[in-house]
């Protein structure tokens, strides 16, 4: 099992922070395996991908997760939220790895980014889509203001800490202790043993109204290279209808895209079912590759 190790690095004017998860050599050895940028959602952070990447690098991958500008123990400016400035963040980050080719994997408003990098970076030869990368709010809401109303981040006022880690325990009963240990690190532990959310609400917003604002159906027609969907189907049954519409018109858009749903899934499929996921990965990899 690979253990993380969390550094920083300098992306532009930002220190951006990482965890790392190395393929073990035992497992490198005669498996071609890329190197994958995990990419966490709206305000998520990287350790969140921990499951999935200790199933990953387990396969011989080579795995760097990032805390996105605003996000967990990376900087935090008042702009810069757009997509493109955020896309542009992930790819000063693989200057700075030194990376020449990677797989790019994204979760929700991640999977965005992740088809912003697919489109605009030569380096990425392969990308992967976590119940997302299909989102335009703009299509669901006729205003940023009904938007707003429906989607805003919820106020934590003196939550504490123990309390909230039960919680996610109840509301994720299927989740591995580093899943849950992945959800509270999108929290700053206070002094008084309270919580607060790295992602200010207000940078929360911002984020909201670039994806209510974006078309990002106008970037798949750039998309060259593997791409991959792996969609939560969790029983809703308007609202899989309404996934399975976008990710249908994503295919058709994306030349070599394909999709591989998982039923009975949470948003967050890759925390909560994360050998399932990094062999659904393995396997796209090794076809086409």
């Amino acid at each position: 099992m690979s253990v993380a190790t969390r550094d920083r690095l300098n992306a532009g004017e930002l220190s951006l922070s990482i965890l790392r998860w190395p393929a073990p050599v035992s497992v490198r050895r005669g498996r071609e395996r890329p190197r994958a940028l995990l990419v966490h959602g709206l305000a998520s952070n990287a350790l969140l991908w921990e499951p999935s990447a200790v199933a990953l690098s387990d396969r011989g991958w080579e795995c760097v997760g990032v805390d996105l500008r605003g996000h967990g123990h990376s900087d935090k400016p008042d702009a810069g939220y757009e997509h493109e400035a955020v896309a542009a963040d992930c790819s000063r980050v693989l200057d700075a790895l030194g990376w020449d080719e990677v797989v790019v994997m994204g979760q929700s408003w991640g999977a965005n980014i992740a088809v912003e990098i697919a489109g605009a970076d030569a380096r990425v030869r392969g990308a992967v889509a976590v119940d997302g990368g299909t989102i335009e709010l703009g299509s669901v809401f006729a205003t940023w203001e009904e938007c707003e109303a429906k989607l805003a981040p919820p106020v934590f006022a003196s939550v504490q800490a123990s309390d909230m880690a039960r919680n996610m325990k109840t509301w994720h009963r299927d989740w591995s202790d580093s899943a849950i240990a992945g959800a509270m690190g999108c929290f700053e532990v206070l002094a008084d043993g309270t919580v607060r959310p790295w992602l200010a609400r207000h940078r929360h917003l911002a984020i909201l109204k670039d994806l209510w604002a974006h078309k990002i159906t106008g970037t798949y027609e750039r998309i060259a290279c593997p791409f991959l969907f792996t969609p939560a189907d969790s029983g809703d049954v308007g609202w899989a209808h309404d996934k399975r519409t976008s990710v249908e018109h994503a295919l058709q858009e994306i030349r070599r895209s394909e999709v591989h749903w998982f039923p009975g899934a949470d948003h967050d499929l890759h925390a909560q079912k994360p050998v399932e996921f990094a062999e659904a990965v393995d396997a796209w990899w090794a076809r086409n590759s």
